[in-house]
């Protein structure tokens, strides 16, 4: 869950703008096997909610896969390989994050309604002056004449802004706080307060630290809050600073 933004500064006067993320009772609800579903993949439960809130059916799936009577407010699923398969019930706890670890943080977009070209797609507009009226943010021409005669598909035009899925890449856990199940990670990620956001291994990064594999075990937990290193020179993450 996103929690908001804060900032901190190093001992070096460096300041640091962060989101923070709290993993809210992330626990298993089921593990699929490439032998049933056909593929590899763990799902995660967020959250917690009333039976009474819930379907049958959905009820059922929770207590077929956990064996208790308990609910998640948020499920999603994450694809993993066999070696990283979870059993039901596991707990995935901020010190599952290493300090130093580039991660891709998916979520919900803020709605904004219905917005214009200037506003939506970053669009010049028509002249300030010069005789122009009533016309002032307009997006101008939508195409051609006669030839083809249409709109092509795809033109950027005014409508609904936001609300959609968006996922920010390559952002560095600055902190992690076990005790609080916080996960500090530098830069904005999508939402607002209060919304559900799925965090992944970064794609496109390779990782410079270790990474608990496949996650920490429930009695070899850490309550160490750890925090990145100042920016200096000798910082492996200085790159990341920028």
């Amino acid at each position: 869950m996103k929690c908001g933004m804060t900032r901190l500064w190093d001992s070096n006067g460096v300041g640091v703008p962060l989101t923070v993320l709290w993993l809210d009772e992330n626990k298993v609800v089921q593990v699929k096997t490439e032998d049933k579903e056909g593929f590899y993949a763990v799902q995660v439960g967020a959250g917690s909610r009333r039976r009474k809130r819930l379907n049958n059916a959905l009820v059922g799936h929770f207590e077929k896969h956990l064996g208790k009577p308990e609910v998640s407010r948020k499920v999603a699923e994450f694809k993993v390989t066999e070696s990283c398969l979870l059993q039901g019930g596991d707990a995935i706890n901020a010190d599952h994050f290493v300090v130093g670890q580039l991660v891709d943080v998916q979520g919900t977009t803020r709605g904004k309604g219905f917005a214009g070209g200037m506003k939506r797609h970053g669009m010049k507009g028509g002249p300030a002056s010069h005789g122009t009226t009533k016309a002032h943010r307009t997006i101008g021409s939508t195409g051609q004449c006669q030839d083809p005669g249409k709109v092509f598909k795809g033109k950027k035009m005014p409508g609904r802004m936001g609300g959609k899925t968006c996922t920010q890449q390559r952002l560095l856990v600055y902190k992690v706080d076990p005790v609080h199940n916080l996960v500090y990670v530098k830069g904005q990620v999508p939402g607002g307060k209060g919304s559900y956001v799925k965090i992944f291994d970064s794609k496109i990064a390779f990782q410079d630290v270790a990474l608990p594999y496949p996650t920490r075990p429930e009695g070899d937990r850490m309550l160490e809050v750890t925090v990145a290193p100042a920016s200096t020179k000798n910082n492996p993450f200085e790159r990341y600073y920028k």
